[in-house]
């Protein structure tokens, strides 16, 4: 799915966005499907060491504002199968739980997920808790392989 965002957040706030989405998506997955997701920096959403989905955006700014931001984000739902040559293995919701997980349930609640996240970034704080909730979420982050901290707030 694609949405079009319109976030209140300054531009300073806009790298964060990803990481934002990513949140999001891993808490409509644990909500909806029970899993507990995995972000790999900086867009794969990973169960285990197999991939479920991914996340891409796009923004304009014009006049020093955010006029807009397009958040792609694909998931791995209903797969039965994957091509065995891909890069990063790959699994889906219904693989992993054993059950046909209600696309339409994901939606409303990844929808809901980014709404907060998106508005959470225009809280000040945003600069410290966002990398500090991702760093939480990633076990790749944790293990060394991207440092993800950040010892005072981003300066509008």
């Amino acid at each position: 799915m694609s949405v079009l965002l319109r976030p209140p957040i300054p531009t300073a706030r806009l790298p964060m966005l990803p990481l934002a989405a990513g949140l999001a998506a891993a808490d409509a997955i644990r909500a909806v499907a029970g899993l507990t997701v995995d972000l790999r920096w900086p867009n794969d959403l990973l169960l285990g060491s197999r991939k479920t989905g991914g996340i891409l955006v796009e923004s304009k700014i014009s006049g020093g504002a955010v006029d807009f931001a397009v958040v792609g984000i694909g998931m791995n739902v209903h797969q039965e199968s994957f091509d065995f040559d891909l890069a990063t293995p790959a699994t889906s919701l219904d693989l992993e739980t054993g059950q046909r997980v209600s696309r339409q349930h994901l939606l409303v609640a990844l929808l809901k997920s980014l709404e907060r996240e998106a508005l959470g970034l225009a809280d000040s704080a945003a600069g410290v808790t966002i990398p500090a909730r991702v760093e939480q979420a990633s076990s790749w982050i944790r293990g060394g392989g991207l440092r993800c901290t950040v010892r005072r707030p981003v300066r509008e």
